[in-house]
């Protein structure tokens, strides 16, 4: 439907069409979801192509994925920033010793357990770097590292439809 007749229809039909559009988006989000699993699995599948990611503000690799129009990019972050923290946990207590009380509620919002204020890692990385000294930014972007069972660093691997580049010939 156009502006215009999505604006002079009536309710019915709005719904009516709202519904066949919401059960498309949700077809082509599924599609969406396979299509980015088997880019990452064959990303995954050639570590000798991937190059270093190219972000000052993130460590990790990418692969380009390329197709007839467009190269897109598959990140693979070498990194993955906690979230939040249970207040009074050991993480909680290594951060407060870290940097201090009444530095944490600028990175970490008190609630039941302490959740990053920023969503964005790299806007939380940036942050860390221009509101504490660098040594202590960086000991504090490691000291949130998100940690899987063995202690490893957890990370993220996922297209980066948003920056795809044109194929040139």
């Amino acid at each position: 439907m156009t502006p215009t007749e999505i604006a002079s229809a009536p309710v019915s039909m709005l719904v009516d069409r709202g519904r066949v559009v919401t059960a498309e988006l949700a077809r082509l989000q599924a599609e969406l979801n396979q299509i980015n699993a088997a880019v990452v699995r064959h990303a995954c599948s050639v570590p000798d192509e991937h190059e270093p990611l190219i972000d000052g503000e993130r460590d990790g690799r990418r692969w380009m994925a390329v197709g007839s129009l467009e190269r897109v990019p598959v990140i693979f972050t070498a990194d993955k920033i906690i979230a939040s923290f249970a207040d009074s946990s050991p993480k909680h207590k290594d951060l407060v010793q870290l940097i201090g009380a009444p530095r944490l509620p600028f990175f970490f919002a008190e609630r039941r357990v302490w959740e990053r204020r920023e969503k964005d890692g790299k806007i939380f990385r940036r942050a860390l770097s221009e509101m504490l000294p660098p040594d202590l930014a960086a000991a504090m972007v490691t000291a949130t590292l998100a940690r899987d069972k063995s202690g490893n660093p957890k990370s993220d691997i996922y297209p980066d439809w948003d920056a795809a580049e044109e194929v040139r010939g």
